[in-house]
């Protein structure tokens, strides 16, 4: 046989094992695995399993150190979607935190009896459900929403507001996160929707409509706006433990007042 057609040979017969090791569900077993935002395991991570159909207690789970769960279901007929989250303390404020679907597959409903596998992964922006949700809908997204309160003395409400918003520390997966910047067309939104989760440190400009730049004061609230601002994203209030069948994102929308001149 030639050199290059046993090299070819060689090849096939090596990966082809590959090919044959996909993991199949075991009947009657959810399971599969969390990652984090940069791809290593979640220890710890929440799974849900929602009953659809025939409402009922949902199943639970949690990942091990490896990010692998398992979670057995009913031998009953049922229909199950599966949902992941991670109870965390982020500066001093517990959390629980929607994790995402790895895959499209991922996301397909569950025949209980027949088992599945289920793998999901941190994301840090993003639509929860991209097929129902719009770029500029105040939707649920893995990122959280400001949203603009206006003070404008010289009733400007068709300027542009560009913020600028520096991270304060790491983000809430320990990341380092980036300086981001967000143009704010008035006259359409007040809203700036995905923003990673941290806290920030936030600066102003105004533009007017006929071209002018001026910086502004920001803060909680009119009578707190100062140069700049701190903004921090809570978590939502609950007495629940973490986890749920909701498109949620866990996060409350945060408040800043702009003010001008």
């Amino acid at each position: 046989m030639k050199p290059l057609l046993s090299a070819i040979v060689l090849t096939i017969a090596l990966s082809a094992p590959a090919a044959a090791e996909t993991v199949q569900p075991t009947p009657g077993i959810v399971a599969g695995r969390v990652l984090d935002t940069s791809g290593r395991p979640l220890a710890g991570a929440v799974l849900y399993l929602e009953r659809l159909a025939i409402p009922g207690r949902p199943l639970h789970g949690k990942t091990d150190d490896a990010g692998a769960y398992t979670v057995k279901t009913l031998k009953l007929p049922l229909i199950y979607r599966a949902h992941a989250w991670m109870p965390l303390t982020y500066r001093g404020k517990n959390y629980c935190v929607r994790i995402a679907p790895e895959t499209e597959s991922d996301k397909a409903d569950i025949a209980g009896p027949d088992g599945a596998i289920r793998n999901f992964r941190w994301q840090l922006q993003g639509p929860v459900d991209p097929s129902v949700q719009k770029p500029d809908d105040n939707a649920d997204f893995y990122g959280s929403t400001l949203r603009l309160m206006l003070d404008f003395a010289d009733g400007g409400y068709d300027s542009t507001i560009d913020l600028e918003l520096t991270p304060d520390g790491p983000l809430i997966d320990g990341s380092a996160g980036k300086v981001l910047s967000y143009h704010v067309d008035l006259t359409k939104t007040v809203f700036v929707n995905d923003i990673p989760v941290g806290a920030y440190t936030v600066r102003a400009t105004r533009i007017t409509r006929d071209g002018q730049r001026a910086p502004v004061r920001i803060g909680p609230s009119a009578g707190e706006a100062k140069e700049t601002a701190t903004l921090e994203f809570n978590p939502h209030e609950t007495t629940l433990s973490c986890g749920s069948a909701t498109t949620d994102n866990g996060i409350d929308r945060a408040f800043l007042t702009v003010v001008a001149p």
